[in-house]
């Protein structure tokens, strides 16, 4: 089971780093002028969208121990977080206050859950699975930002990416 895991956090970890690279062309390309607007916020929603994959693996192991309404009230609490930073930040900072509000909900639901899946027992996953994913995709944000204007270099990471993939 641990290498199917491996593979399928690598697998998804390798996509995310990979669409967070070319992210922004991608957009201009497949989206309406209208939407280039949120080219910056993508980094934000990208990494939320791996936290909430993270969070698959804690709460799959929840509902395997029945657990449905520790879920139900991880998820309410998560739920209503994100609606108080929503409240706060959208009126400061418009779509990347709700993109943060979000990013923070997801990182907030995949700790919650796993905090709880190991107080339940049992769960096998350790943090260093967790980092193989969080480290890279992390870092591929932070390039994505840093070389915002070097379009040749993203798309080259992105393809050596692409080319480990195969």
């Amino acid at each position: 089971m641990t290498e199917h895991s491996n593979n399928y956090i690598f697998l998804f970890t390798s996509l995310t780093c990979g669409y967070l690279l070319v992210s922004k062309e991608a957009l201009k390309i497949l989206g309406a002028k209208g939407y280039w607007d949120g080219i910056d916020i993508l980094p934000f929603v990208i990494v939320g969208l791996f936290f909430e994959f993270l969070y698959t693996f804690p709460v799959n192991y929840e509902m395997y121990c029945k657990k449905m309404k520790i879920i139900s009230i991880g998820s309410t609490i998560v739920a209503l977080v994100n609606i108080g930073l929503n409240f706060l930040l959208i009126p400061r900072y418009g779509m990347l206050g709700a993109a943060i509000a979000t990013l923070i909900a997801y990182i907030g639901l995949f700790i919650i859950h796993d905090i709880i899946v190991r107080k339940i027992g049992g769960y096998h996953y350790k943090w260093s699975f967790y980092l193989k994913g969080i480290i890279p995709v992390i870092g591929c944000s932070a390039l994505t930002y840093l070389l915002t204007d070097y379009m040749p270099v993203r798309w080259g990471i992105g393809s050596v990416i692409g080319t480990i993939l195969k």
